[in-house]
């Protein structure tokens, strides 16, 4: 089979994007669950790793979780939150890991999204620890109740601004 120029560069444009779409949003997260989330709107937890922008995982009320199963037990470096209007609103938030989803130990309790930066936060631990499931307590913001993370990640090689835990 022969390709003519204009098919080559077709075919070189494709495989550029599906590759560089796959590589920011490469994930290690297996599933998602969570407490609750807002079933009229269709804020379902898995939209929080699907690679849409356009989606997201809202609940109301002061504690709910998300709970993600890693593909594997992973060595965590560090997590990213996406959060619903983030220049606007501060999510409050707990992180806890745990290898077995039983014995949950906190890497960070009562923090929140900074409200500088519009698409998306690298929380970095101070030191890594092994996992395969990560929990996110929400107890809504700074403006109300509802909590909403459009995505996370777990071990994010992107570029996003970078906030130290505690």
């Amino acid at each position: 089979m022969f390709l003519n120029n204009k098919h080559l560069l077709k075919l070189l444009v494709f495989m550029v994007s599906t590759c560089m779409f796959n590589i920011a949003w490469a994930n290690n997260i297996d599933s998602v669950s969570a407490t609750g989330f807002d079933e009229a709107k269709g804020h379902k937890p898995e939209n929080m790793i699907d690679g849409n922008i356009k989606t997201r995982w809202a609940v109301n009320g002061k504690m709910h979780s998300a709970l993600f199963k890693l593909k594997d037990e992973t060595l965590i470096d560090n997590v990213v939150l996406i959060p619903f209007k983030p220049l606007e609103r501060q999510l409050k938030f707990d992180l806890l890991i745990s290898k077995d989803n039983h014995h949950w130990v906190p890497i960070a309790n009562n923090i929140q999204t900074s409200n500088k930066y519009d698409n998306g936060e690298k929380f970095i631990l101070k030191k890594t620890i092994t996992a395969q499931y990560l929990k996110i307590n929400v107890y809504g913001t700074n403006v109300n109740k509802w909590s909403s993370l459009i995505q996370v990640e777990v071990n994010s090689s992107n570029t996003y601004p970078e906030t130290t835990l505690p």
